[in-house]
């Protein structure tokens, strides 16, 4: 009954987790989802649930990095190259907006679209985003850690065996973490895109969505550098 009572209440835990699927932000970082799974002749002694929600855990915490992939994300980093204000301001940011809404080989009038790369504002938006991520991050390694912390007390917790308690500890320690630990030390979505690579990304966008857009992005890339 004890040991019942212990596995009913991860499941209740459990009850209000989304499904686990494979996640790509983890086979991003390189890491192995097969040894994450409870291997077949550790199934009888590894208390359910307990790799679902540490993988949960730190799916969500993951997650939280993303940003940069978004729209959203995408949207202010290319208004960002531009530093005016007003009516100039507008224009470019409707014209972002409707270039990244195009969908190729749909193709926007080039008529229609106002763009000023003009100032260094991205520098102040390179800041606030670089600022944001960093302290993304240290919400998902806190997330992480206190996940594993709960997932050794839940263990340490149930009537177990002490054989069985060491080898699930183990588990934990060794595949489990070892493989997790990819993804933690994986800083590739900390970074936030240059000046000079949001201008380059922003010019093919241009070619594939806006007529003559060849043209249209050389007028750009002039004026983004100056030149």
């Amino acid at each position: 009954m004890e040991v019942l009572s212990g596995l009913e209440a991860i499941k209740s835990l459990l009850v209000t987790m989304a499904p686990i699927n494979e996640n790509r932000a983890l086979a991003d970082s390189g890491v192995n989802q097969n040894a994450l799974n409870v291997p077949p002749d550790l199934e009888s002694i590894m208390p359910p649930g307990i790799e679902d929600k540490l993988k949960s855990s730190l799916n969500e915490a993951r997650e939280r990095h993303r940003q940069r992939f978004n729209e959203q994300y995408h949207t202010g980093r290319f208004i960002g190259l531009c530093s005016a204000d007003g009516e100039i301001y507008a224009q470019h940011t409707a014209s972002v907006q409707a270039i990244l809404r195009c969908t190729p080989p749909m193709k926007i009038p080039k008529n229609t679209v106002y763009l000023s790369p003009f100032g260094d504002g991205y520098r102040v938006f390179e800041y606030q985003e670089q600022m944001a991520l960093n302290i993304k991050d240290l919400e998902a390694r806190s997330a992480c850690h206190s996940a594993v912390q709960q997932m050794k007390k839940y263990i340490e917790d149930l009537k177990l065996s002490e054989a069985a308690r060491r080898e699930c500890l183990f588990r934990l320690r060794t595949s489990f973490l070892g493989e997790m630990k990819k993804w933690s030390d994986d800083r590739s979505l900390l970074y936030v895109p240059t000046r000079e690579e949001t201008i380059r990304d922003f010019c093919r966008l241009i070619r594939e969505r806006v007529e003559d857009g060849d043209q249209v992005a050389e007028n750009f890339e002039r004026e983004a550098r100056g030149i």
